[in-house]
């Protein structure tokens, strides 16, 4: 899996969303946030591919992968810095270090191979991003839609957090 793939395979706009829920907890920056959520879409794209043995389909949600998944600093710094100038194998480590410091990955060093294992994150695998849907309007009955749409505005106002689209 080259790591370049990441953008075709991960929309950015997917990517923001998850790294703006991970904003959400404690100890971890906008900049953390993102290599994690890149570095999981990536890890989770790689073994889709060592278990298919061909490209993997695009991503439209994350969910922890199976076991620990063999990953270099290199493809690390790739994954974080690609797009920069600065940024190297090392600072990629680092980064992958805070990371496991937070609790996010599990880190296994043998000598020879670094492999990253995904730990659980309830608040995101719960996470399902829906496709808006599309409304029509028909013909309004004042005798029989006027409750169930008072309770639509109802449960639509009176609580910020739902949103209905």
């Amino acid at each position: 899996m080259n790591p370049s793939f990441l953008d075709k395979l991960f929309p950015l706009d997917r990517q923001k969303l998850y790294a703006s829920m991970l904003q959400k907890r404690g100890g971890l920056t906008r900049r953390r946030a993102e290599c994690f959520v890149r570095l999981w879409a990536y890890l989770l794209l790689k073994q889709q591919e060592e278990l298919e043995g061909i490209i993997p389909q695009p991503l439209s949600s994350l969910e922890p992968p199976e076991g620990s998944i063999a990953c270099t600093h290199r493809e690390a710094a790739e994954l974080f810095y690609g797009d920069q100038e600065r940024g190297s194998d090392r600072a990629a480590g680092m980064m992958i270090d805070r990371l496991a410091a937070l609790g996010l990955l599990e880190k296994q060093y043998d000598g020879q191979t670094l492999c990253l294992e995904v730990r659980s994150l309830p608040e995101l695998t719960l996470l399902k991003i829906e496709e808006p849907v599309e409304l029509f309007m028909d013909d309004f009955n004042p005798r029989t839609d006027a409750i169930p749409v008072a309770y639509l505005y109802a449960r639509s106002y009176s609580n910020p957090k739902s949103v209905v689209r």
